[in-house]
């Protein structure tokens, strides 16, 4: 998270926060050993101050957008997919980022981009599959993408996607803002 704080791309429209659910000593320790110098630490003091909502524990990020709108209560965990989940975080972020002044999103992933789906709920059986970027329906906000062994594409938000290369996602900068926090 450090080096996204320092990250051109991210350090001027990105707020970093960790958030400690076990107190101040947890926090320091953390800030302590990930050299915390850009991002953001604090806790929680009170019980009753807990986070009623999104994850907890170290198994993921929280993405607030700039109205402070939880936009992605968890991302992929570390503990379970490994360096996937900060390609996650990564493409989440530049998504946020991707958006014009008025809301509308841009795409950032290009055409033939492999991607995986992830975090449907009303259709978890496609979870999982690969599937390839066809185009991006502007008004929808929403990828083409055809899944494997499919010949119709399906509308897939970018929250449900994972892409499956670094090196595809664009990096285009962008004046709005968004946070993210752990927990």
């Amino acid at each position: 998270m450090e080096r996204w704080a320092k990250d051109s791309f991210f350090k001027d429209s990105v707020f970093f926060l960790t958030l400690s659910l076990a107190g101040p000593g947890l926090a320091r320790t953390f800030a302590d050993r990930y050299q915390l110098k850009k991002v953001q630490n604090a806790f929680v003091e009170n019980e009753w101050e807990m986070p009623t909502s999104g994850q907890l524990g170290c198994q993921g990020f929280l993405i607030f957008n700039k109205k402070g709108r939880l936009v992605v209560p968890k991302s992929e965990p570390f503990l379970d997919v490994g360096d996937v989940a900060f390609q996650d975080v990564e493409f989440q972020l530049q998504t946020l980022l991707a958006e014009d002044e008025g809301g509308e999103q841009s795409a950032v992933l290009a055409e033939g981009q492999e991607v995986k789906i992830i975090r449907l709920t009303r259709h978890a059986r496609v979870n999982g599959i690969v599937g390839v970027i066809k185009g991006y329906d502007k008004k929808e906000s929403r990828y083409e993408v055809l899944l494997s062994g499919q010949t119709k594409t399906h509308l897939i938000r970018p929250y449900n996607i994972l892409p499956l290369t670094r090196t595809a996602v664009r990096r285009k900068k962008q004046r709005t803002s968004a946070r993210t926090s752990t927990s």
